[in-house]
Formats: C-alpha cells, structure tokens, sequence
C-alpha cells in the first residue's frame, strides 16, 4: 500500500523508472562526494600543517590564559578532525552505494536495494555526514579566528550564522513544500498539496503490477519451453 509507505522512493520508481529515480540519486551522492573531497583537501592540510597561530606552543601563558590556549587548540583538532572524518564517511557511502548500483542487473535487484539494503536511506547519510563535516569544520575555523582576532570574531559569527540559517529555512522550505513529493504531495506526512492535486498512483502503480504480471507469465512461458 503506497499510502502507508513511510517515504517516496516508491512512488518515486514507480512514476519516473528505475533508469530515471537512481540517475538522480546517482548525481545526488556524487555531487556530496565532490563538495566533500574538496572540504577534505583544506581540513587533512590543516591538521598535517595547523596556521601558526596554531601551532605555536602555550608556554607564555599563565593561569586561566594557559587553560583556554589549550583549549582552544584541542577544539580546533577536534573539530577538524570531526570534519575530516565525517566527510571522509560521506565520500565512502557515496561510493559504496554507486558501486553496488553498478552491479545491479534487472529493475528488481534495484527495488530490493532501497527496499531491504535501505538505499535511499544510505543517500540520507551522505547527505547528514556531510552537512556534519560542514559544521565542525565551520566550527574549527572559527576556533582560529578567535585566536588570531579575539572574541569579537565570536559575535560576528554568530549574526553570520544567525543570517544565514534564517536565508537557508526560508528558501529551502519554499522549495520543498512545492514540489517535494513528501513535503508536498503527502497529506498525511505533514504535506499541503493543492485542493485539485490529490496523492494518488494508481496509474503507475498499474502499470508496475502489469509488468510483473508479464514477467511472471514469460518466466513461466519459458519454463515450458525448456
């Protein structure tokens, strides 16, 4: 039953096809893989080599200045290396997931991935390790910029954060509540679609059924043959 299914994937191969739902997927992972190598080539140079403001030693402080000068080092490498990690995560199940689609020979062997290896779930995580390294290595460059400035970098940062989540939110949520098959079509996950626009696949749903009926009988055809 399509309408009880937790997510579109479904839906989404049985409108589109297979040949046009994975070619999606497809670029969407590549596309986190390529932003995260290139996040990977500052954060691996940063922790092989830190700025010098960074790697310079705690010595010539005192007290409670000797406490945050190591701190703030440790949370610069921390943070790196969250970033270095996660990213490195999101460019191996990118290709993990590209791979295996690779090997994929009918139409059914990709049903079964999404369905029982949660393919589609695997995209999630390369999308959430990615966002993840995004952060920390957000977070490890403020942690420099403090050092080198001083805490007033802190109050700019956070007006920039503060900007930009508002200007992603507001472009985003347009963007899927209105086309979004989840965020849009479906009514019962939180969806406002049109009055004249009802979530309904039947049609394609028909046709998916059709073609497993035909595959079945020529299955069975050629049994008797051989």
């Amino acid at each position: 039953n399509y309408l009880k299914h937790p997510a579109g994937w479904g839906a989404l191969l049985m409108i589109h096809g297979v040949p046009e739902v994975t070619g999606r997927l497809r670029s969407k992972v590549e596309n986190y893989a390529i932003y995260s190598a290139l996040f990977l080539s500052v954060s691996m140079s940063w922790l092989a080599d830190p700025p010098d403001h960074m790697a310079e030693t705690c010595e010539a402080f005192e007290g409670v200045y000797r406490w945050e000068c190591d701190i703030q080092k440790r949370l610069f490498a921390y943070c790196l290396g969250i970033g270095t990690g996660t990213h490195m995560l999101s460019i191996l199940l990118a290709m993990t997931f590209i791979n295996v689609l690779n090997e994929t020979a009918r139409d059914s062997d990709v049903i079964r991935m999404f369905a029982r290896g949660k393919g589609f779930l695997a995209t999630v995580r390369v999308q959430y390790a990615f966002r993840i390294g995004c952060v920390a290595d957000f977070a490890s460059m403020v942690i420099a910029a403090k050092v080198w400035l001083g805490w007033d970098i802190l109050v700019l940062a956070l007006i920039f954060i503060f900007f930009l989540l508002r200007e992603f939110k507001e472009t985003s949520v347009l963007l899927w509540e209105s086309a979004s098959i989840v965020s849009y079509w479906r009514s019962d996950l939180g969806g406002k679609p049109d009055a004249d626009d009802p979530y309904c696949i039947d049609f394609p749903l028909s046709i998916l059924q059709e073609r497993a009926r035909y595959a079945r009988s020529f299955k069975k055809k050629r049994g008797h043959v051989v």
